[in-house]
């Protein structure tokens, strides 16, 4: 009767409103999903800028350190040099004959010279061994810096493909949203089904379908030719043809999912 198809309509209007309202709870995860993944990505960018600092920071101290070393290596050249002077003086004026008390006050003074001057190598030594450590301890710091630039550049690449891939999906559910909100405009519009909206088949038609449990683009994609034509009791001199029907569902079921 009238009034059974027409709540068997308005059932199936319901049922499909449903699947629709499951699709766009579904884009809403989808989009919240693709919030979070943003925010790792401005984490890890920040991640990456500070190791940056940290990194130039490193530079620029061992580039002191090195300085440094290099100006303790020409002092102790320096006072080996005035050292081997003073040996040399020392040893000649041993040699003299004849030396005078003068001569050897002079001794004494360059002894004690010699003594200050060794005292200062032995201090220069110690700063430039300190200095060498500090390098080596500077080294190893720069290295695990610039191991953990190279894990943040591959970091970086990783969150190019994210953000890369972020896109892509932002862009396929807007076009989805669109085909979906199309396709419910259609429905609102014309009060028809989705079968309905396929090339040919009628309130007639649709409600014999309706009737085996076919009821949306996806259900009769699934069906073959012969199937569809029992079902619709299709008559030899009827001009209906079946296959496109089945086809044009196929595309349309293809568009509305989440890979289409």
């Amino acid at each position: 009767t009238a009034v059974a198809d027409n709540i068997e309509y308005e059932a199936t209007i319901a049922r499909q409103l449903a699947e629709i309202e499951a699709g766009r709870e579904q884009v809403q995860i989808t989009v919240q999903a693709n919030e979070e993944l943003r925010e790792g990505l401005q984490d890890g960018q920040a991640r990456l800028e500070e190791m940056e600092g940290v990194r130039l920071e490193a530079e620029e101290r061992l580039k002191t350190a090195v300085s440094e070393n290099d100006r303790l290596l020409g002092d102790v050249q320096l006072t080996e040099g005035e050292i081997a002077t003073l040996e040399a003086k020392v040893e000649q004026m041993s040699q003299t004959e004849g030396m005078t008390a003068d001569v050897e006050q002079k001794i004494i003074a360059a002894e004690a010279q010699l003594s200050a001057l060794e005292a200062e190598k032995d201090a220069a030594r110690m700063q430039l061994e300190q200095a060498e450590l500090a390098n080596v301890e500077q080294n190893a710091k720069i290295e695990s810096l610039l191991e953990q630039l190279q894990e943040s550049e591959a970091v970086q690449q990783q969150l190019a493909v994210a953000h890369e891939k972020l896109e892509t999906a932002d862009s396929h559910i807007q076009t989805l949203q669109s085909k979906m909100e199309d396709v419910q405009t259609k429905m609102n519009y014309s009060g028809k089904s989705q079968l309905q909206l396929i090339r040919g088949i009628g309130p007639a038609y649709a409600r014999r379908l309706n009737e085996f449990g076919i009821q949306t683009f996806a259900d009769l994609a699934e069906c073959d030719a012969e199937q569809v034509a029992n079902i619709i009791k299709k008559k030899k001199w009827q001009a209906v043809d079946i296959t496109d029907w089945i086809d044009e569902a196929k595309a349309l079921a293809t568009s509305l999912s989440p890979d289409g």
